[in-house]
């Protein structure tokens, strides 16, 4: 250690200094206290002077960290395979908590580490290893301190860290920790280093808060993103006095943007709720919450996954799609992608199993007569063992408890074909619906390729949209309350009540109006605590 802070021997001279040290070696012990007192304090020595020590985790497995990783003061860096768009944790990557505390979250993040490309004497070779992930984040601190060389060491892990793309459950884990290493997010963090606050809210449709919604959060510092549970949404450590666009998406809803700028104050917490609107449009330009893959998928390659599709040959025929649907956005769901239009077709097809594209849950049930309409392409009759292999489009009512065939075939589309079906044909719409597309490999041998697009639902709502953004101006004796008016509604129903859990209720119908805009006189409520809610009917 002494030696890489120091290389020519001379400890008056500083520009040997690295930027950052990686280390690929572990003692046989989860902890360090087998380990000298004087082994850790040159660790945090070493670092003090500058360099960010780097630890890759253990190549065996789960909850397999050992000394130094698994303390606190070493970052540690754990395998992810990013060689499809979902990410996952290769198996060999060694997971926490900490067995030296339990109340340790490690890995600290991932970063690429599975057949990574690299060079090993007088060839190139692919590598699976922790090594492999921690040299990426090596590389990442060496550009950052090429933007901003007087970031401190204990700074740039915070920026490594809060930098990171999210996975797995929300929030740190121990099996991808912050997340993903993002290096050109890090970099632009860096690069504006400095005081933080917090964005934070929540994401709602009639007054009822959405989950597995899609948030994103966009500057001139890179993107954001993280996914709603029970609604709410926060972004912590978003780089203050920099101006934000908001974004949120989910299939069942239309895609929200919020076109005026969110401005993040130092130190303090900006808060906003996003009220959503009815609609089933998906052409995979944004995320709109999506599973690519599910529990049961047995596939090892060509993953479902949301890209701009590259196309491949075979025998001189096409066996992926090179475009999208019409009008060519550039995106759709497609299985595995290949590294090159030249690469061998069988680089990222459907092997080992199946593969499952899942929607999220959505409401059918104020739809009248829906119709679902989608495009998909499949190949199955190129290569070995050809048209053995099928597609299904299915459907379910009852939350992905059941499900029905739409689409059942082993037969190729040789190119895009369009879908349109009446959904009460297959089964009764409802509130827990939902949408999957299997591509399956049976083998041996078999070339598979499946790709969807221009995923829709057609038909009238049966209700009006929900009344938003509500407001309550309470005056001295009066309460001025005003909304945005409703799709479809000819009138709206005020309640008012002192129960914030039983607003609408029979008994407590204040009055209906057609405006979007109402005066109740203080007299007229007889609470001490009141609240009110709008809504909308035809």
């Amino acid at each position: 250690m002494q030696w890489a802070v120091d290389p020519d021997g001379q400890s008056s001279t500083f520009n040997d200094v690295p930027d950052a040290i990686c280390n690929a070696w572990s003692l046989d012990t989860p902890c360090g206290s087998s380990v000298p007192q004087s082994a850790w304090e040159a660790i945090a020595n070493a670092e003090a002077l500058g360099p960010v020590l780097i630890f890759a985790a253990s190549n065996n497995g789960t909850v397999s960290l050992r000394a130094p990783e698994s303390l606190a003061l070493c970052l540690c860096v754990g395998n992810a395979d990013t060689r499809g768009s979902n990410p996952v944790i290769a198996p060999s990557s060694g997971r926490g908590p900490s067995p030296c505390d339990p109340s340790i979250i490690k890995p600290d993040l991932v970063a690429p580490g599975t057949a990574v490309r690299t060079t090993a004497a007088t060839v190139y070779v692919r590598i699976t290893s922790a090594a492999a992930s921690a040299a990426y984040t090596a590389g990442t601190v060496a550009l950052i301190r090429q933007a901003n060389p007087n970031v401190s060491a204990v700074e740039i892990k915070r920026i490594l860290l809060t930098s990171a793309t999210d996975l797995g459950a929300p929030g740190a884990d121990n099996t991808f920790g912050a997340g993903l290493l993002n290096a050109g997010r890090a970099v632009n963090m860096a690069l504006s280093s400095g005081p933080t606050g917090t964005v934070e809210g929540v994401v709602q449709y009639g007054g009822q808060p959405v989950s597995g919604a899609k948030v994103v959060l966009s500057g001139n510092l890179g993107d954001l993103s993280t996914t709603t549970v029970g609604g709410v949404f926060r972004f912590d450590h978003v780089v203050a006095d920099h101006r934000y666009a908001l974004s949120a998406g989910r299939f069942g809803f239309k895609n929200y943007t919020r076109s005026d700028s969110i401005v993040v104050d130092a130190g303090r917490s900006t808060t906003t709720v996003v009220s959503l609107l009815r609609g089933f449009d998906d052409d995979a330009t944004h995320d709109q919450g999506w599973s690519l893959g599910v529990e049961g998928d047995n596939a090892t390659s060509g993953i479902w996954e949301r890209a701009k599709p590259m196309g491949s040959m075979f025998e001189g025929q096409q066996v992926q799609p090179d475009k999208d649907m019409p009008p060519y956005d550039g995106y759709c769901f497609v299985t595995g992608n290949a590294s090159s239009p030249a690469a061998d077709p069988m680089e990222a097809d459907v092997s080992g199993g199946h593969t499952t594209l899942r929607s999220p849950l959505f409401n059918l049930s104020e739809i009248t007569d829906p119709e679902l309409r989608f495009s998909y392409w499949y190949s199955n009759d190129l290569g070995p063992n050809a048209g053995s292999d099928f597609f299904r489009a299915q459907i379910s009512n009852d939350g992905g408890a059941s499900w029905v065939n739409i689409v059942n075939t082993a037969a190729a589309t040789h190119g895009w074909r369009m879908i349109k079906v009446p959904i009460s044909t297959f089964l009764s719409p409802t509130d827990q619906m939902m949408l999957q597309f299997i591509a399956e490999y049976e083998g041996p041998n078999s070339l598979i390729e499946a790709a969807v697009d221009d995923i829709s639902i057609i038909g009238a709502p049966s209700v009006p949209e929900p009344p938003r953004d509500l407001t309550m101006d309470v005056q001295f004796d009066q309460v001025l309350l005003k909304w945005r008016s409703s799709e479809g509604a000819s009138m709206y129903r005020i309640y008012v009540s002192g129960d914030p859990e039983k607003v609408i209720a029979p008994e407590n119908l204040y009055t209906t109006t057609a405006d979007t805009t109402l005066t109740v006189p203080m007299k007229d409520i007889r609470f001490n605590e009141f609240y009110f809610q709008v809504t909308a009917a035809k």
